[in-house]
């Protein structure tokens, strides 16, 4: 690559993670942030002033209003190149921003590395997806066809399984070695992946869904979602 610095905006919903995300593309050599935006701040910014190469975006869990907003983006400027950073969404989200143009999509979880590779990339015009948002473009598994628009982690998968079987959070705690507070963290996470506010939408979720295994009898008895 040349010697060429590259300009980057972060707009962040985390002033922290952006703080962190500044610190390490700056440290670089090959980039250089320009400035860092609230989300709810980044369309008059760009109104105002448009001297940036790439455009970092920092969510937590996107949901569609992001997508429109990201369309819009590309749409109003195509010379910008937009790299995403979030929780994992449903593989069907996933998808479609994918699909909205954008030119890369790393989740948190993602290592220092996997960012600045994804930038060289996008900077070389090229494009970098991580493998948990490949998948979502991937054909499902029949195994899990049910399954197919929510990821959950194998400790999510298991606190899910213990919530639905009426497990207080203290208890799951006790079963799972972990704090309550961690085991809470999950919960949160469980629900923001369902779109649903409460355990009674979590579990009508997972069972509607098939997310969990609850044996031939499935989980209530005359469930029809299990006939």
């Amino acid at each position: 690559m040349a010697n060429k610095k590259h300009p980057v905006l972060i707009g962040y919903t985390n002033r922290l993670l952006a703080d962190g995300l500044e610190s390490m593309i700056d440290g670089s050599g090959d980039f250089a942030i320009c400035g860092s935006i609230p989300i709810n701040r980044l369309t008059e910014y760009l109104k105002a002033k448009n001297s940036f190469e790439i455009l970092l975006i920092e969510l937590k869990y996107p949901n569609n209003g992001d997508l429109l907003f990201i369309i819009k983006l590309k749409k109003d400027y195509p010379l910008i190149r937009i790299m995403l950073i979030t929780q994992l969404a449903s593989l069907e989200l996933s998808g479609k921003l994918i699909d909205s143009g954008i030119d890369a999509y790393i989740l948190k979880s993602s290592s220092k590395s996997d960012l600045l590779a994804a930038l060289i990339k996008i900077a070389e015009g090229n494009n970098f997806f991580c493998s948990e948002i490949i998948k979502s473009k991937l054909p499902t598994n029949n195994n899990h066809k049910n399954s197919n628009e929510i990821y959950l982690t194998r400790r999510e998968t298991e606190i899910l399984s213990l919530l639905v079987n009426g497990r207080p959070n203290v208890r799951i705690a006790k079963e799972l070695n972990l704090s309550e507070s961690t085991v809470k963290t999950h919960r949160k996470n469980i629900l923001a992946k369902f779109g649903v506010k409460n355990l009674i939408g979590m579990i009508r979720y997972a069972c509607r869904s098939r997310l969990l295994d609850y044996g031939p009898d499935g989980f209530c008895i005359g469930c029809p979602h299990y006939k």
